[in-house]
């Protein structure tokens, strides 16, 4: 389920994902004990950071309970200024009782191949002693780049497309440099996540994600679909000012808030998304109305072998004949290049 929040300004919004946050990790602190969470890099959190870390927020979390990941790092040691855990740190975690073993950072000062596959070896770990939970994350926090990047999964990268690995170190490109990043496996199998998105300079991005096809290549933050969780979309109405789709709630407390609700749109398949299952290894056809489709197929071929065309759907490593069956149960059995009527 897909969820559109829009919010008055970037106070109102920071103040909205402080009480969720809060409201998340009572919750799962009730309910399994532990509340673990992903954080954002960029300065999008920076708002959020500061109300969690003072009265009524600091208080109200169980912080001996919490459990502290990132979702993405830049390959820099932890003092250095670009350090995604030294923002956190010094806004956030400085301030809280949270103990040292409870923050769990990736290691940006080691080389990324090897910083990958321990904090790889460190998630699977944690969450379940074969690596294959139900749920990864009760909460992953995440930001829209003007580029439609999300974590460090950005345009034209290997990482969007990754279907094995949770972790992977990349060079995005010369500016950018190296980069560790949460694969679209590790954060789609989360209970929740949420987009924080703030400022005029990302409505076009915004608009883009929500809004346009689907092409995940191009736009990575449209790979981010939770395959058995919730994903909330917050932004304040800079950010939101292209949105066609808006639904007007008017709140006491002059709160000016607009909220999409469930996107029960229905889009075609050409903007459906095709994900892997992470704990069964089917494939999963979501169109935006939040119908999904399961994929039916002989073994031996690419997950992204699927190109949405218009109506079309193309296989593009090898011909095997594909069912897809939806929640209803009904199928539609097609070969390579078939039409979907």
């Amino acid at each position: 389920m897909t969820h559109l929040d829009i919010f008055s300004s970037p106070a109102a919004l920071a103040g909205a994902a402080a009480t969720l946050f809060a409201a998340q990790a009572a919750g799962a602190v009730s309910a399994r004990g532990r509340f673990t969470t992903a954080l954002s890099g960029g300065r999008t959190p920076e708002t959020l950071y500061g109300l969690l870390a003072a009265p009524p927020f600091a208080s109200q979390i169980p912080w001996g309970r919490v459990h502290l990941f990132w979702g993405d790092e830049r390959c820099v040691p932890p003092d250095h200024r670009e350090s995604n855990y030294r923002f956190a740190r010094e806004r956030l975690l400085d301030h809280v009782p949270i103990p040292p073993g409870n923050v769990h950072r990736i290691r940006g000062e080691m080389e990324p191949a090897e910083a990958a596959a321990l904090y790889e070896k460190l998630l699977r770990d944690f969450f379940g002693p074969h690596g294959d939970p139900l749920f990864t994350f009760d909460l992953v926090l995440l930001g829209l780049g003007e580029d439609g990047h999300t974590a460090s999964l950005f345009p034209g990268t290997g990482p969007i497309r990754e279907t094995a690995r949770w972790v992977v170190g990349h060079d995005v490109d010369a500016r950018k440099g190296w980069r560790i990043t949460l694969t679209p496996a590790a954060i789609n199998a989360a209970r929740t996540v949420v987009f924080l998105v703030a400022g005029k300079t990302k409505a076009a991005a915004a608009r883009d994600v929500l809004e346009g096809s689907c092409r995940p290549g191009a736009l990575p933050a449209q790979a981010i679909r939770p395959l058995h969780g919730e994903l909330r979309w917050m932004l304040d109405r800079e950010a939101a000012q292209l949105l066609r789709r808006q639904r007007k709630d008017d709140r006491s407390g002059g709160e000016d808030r607009r909220k999409q609700g469930s996107m029960e749109d229905d889009r075609d398949l050409e903007e459906a998304l095709l994900v892997e299952d992470l704990h069964t290894g089917e494939l999963v056809v979501e169109r935006a109305n939040g119908e999904k489709w399961v994929l039916d197929a002989k073994k031996g071929w690419c997950p992204w072998g699927y190109e949405f065309e218009g109506r079309r759907v193309r296989l593009r490593f090898g011909e095997v004949t594909s069912v897809l069956v939806n929640d209803r149960g009904e199928r539609f059995e097609f070969w390579t290049d078939k039409q979907i009527e």
